[in-house]
């Protein structure tokens, strides 16, 4: 169940399985508070050519929504994407990429569903900067600057060793932009079982303090944090 499938005690916070609190749904950390979602977490999900139509990536109304709300997180960040090479892990429709470089950034993308590479190319993405995630290379082609993760990181089977891709193709004082269903969120406190994100391609939901350890682990660390209202 960890990240190098070595060890079965392990969680995917790695903290000991055994200390674990088990309740009807969910089987939860008592370190840090992510938590495995017990109704999803044996799911062997498949991100294909449905899924887009399934989480509405191309609905009008999301869309817009998405849009402004990329613009706003991508404020957030303490650096100039002026001629930085930023890499968007996930990027759904496409709808975001755009922004980056308006704001001058060479733009990268990672997906997993290839008619969503198709739409950011129509989008005017140079399609040699798009990756499905088969095709990505160990060596990235240049070094990242910025990684933008938009309700993506959650979605990535085996977390740690993409987080060490990361480290190994960051640029100097690289950042990462991360928004991400929070377990230990005051929404997720009132609202389960009925938590909007509680869906079956989110297995593990991360708590704030489990991702700062995970991402520490890889020389990186926290700047800040922010609600990120939608």
């Amino acid at each position: 169940m960890n990240a190098d499938s070595t060890d079965i005690s392990l969680s995917l916070c790695r903290h000991p399985l055994n200390n674990f609190y088990i309740s009807r749904d969910r089987t939860i950390c008592p370190i840090c508070g992510s938590f495995y979602d017990n109704k999803y977490k044996d799911n062997n999900f498949v991100y294909d050519d449905s899924y887009p139509e399934k989480r509405s990536h191309f609905d009008k109304n999301v869309l817009k929504n998405k849009i402004k709300s990329a613009r706003n997180f991508i404020s957030k960040l303490d650096i100039s994407l002026e001629g930085k090479n930023v890499l968007e892990v996930g990027f759904g429709s496409g709808d975001t990429l755009p922004i980056y470089k308006e704001l001058g950034a060479i733009t990268f993308g990672l997906e997993a569903v290839k008619i969503n590479v198709e739409n950011a190319v129509k989008l005017g993405i140079d399609r040699k900067n798009l990756f499905l995630v088969e095709e990505l290379p160990e060596e990235f082609p240049v070094k990242i600057d910025v990684f933008v993760f938009f309700d993506s990181f959650e979605h990535i089977p085996d977390q740690y060793k993409f987080v060490e891709w990361m480290r190994k193709n960051s640029a100097s004082g690289a950042q990462i932009l991360l928004i991400a269903p929070k377990a230990d969120s005051f929404s997720q406190k009132i609202m389960w079982p009925f938590w909007a994100h509680r869906i079956p391609d989110h297995q593990f939901p991360w708590s704030e303090p489990g991702l700062i350890d995970l991402f520490k682990g890889y020389s990186f660390a926290k700047i800040k944090s922010f609600l990120p209202l939608k």
